[in-house]
């Protein structure tokens, strides 16, 4: 398991290039500098000892605990109000105890 922050690139610059790109896990922890805002950790998990014949079943469960790593969920500026509830509904009937706000991107600033 690796587990890193993600670096956000310019890809239109020529200078700065993927961090580590020799390394297998560089492409994966990268993104366009568009999404600099998201500030995201990524969790990579790469089957190695079985090898990569293809013959094995898709996917590992991971235990995690959702309630330790996550605080609140914001909902986009622009969702209606019945989607903020649905987050909200869908967080409960999980068992989540999380806090569902609305982002504040579009708030008016105040002088």
């Amino acid at each position: 398991m690796f587990i890193g922050r993600v670096h956000y690139l310019d890809h239109g610059s020529e200078v700065r290039t993927i961090p580590n790109e020799g390394n297998l896990y560089g492409m994966f922890m990268s993104k366009s500098v568009a999404y600099r805002h998201e500030s995201e950790v990524r969790a990579i998990f790469a089957d190695i000892v079985g090898g990569w014949s293809g013959t094995a079943a898709p996917g590992h469960l991971v235990p995690v605990d959702i309630q330790a790593m996550v605080n609140t969920v914001t909902v986009s500026p622009l969702a209606p109000r019945w989607f903020e509830q649905l987050v909200m509904a869908t967080c409960s009937h999980f068992g989540f105890e999380l806090s569902v706000r609305k982002s504040i991107a579009t708030m008016e600033p105040i002088y």
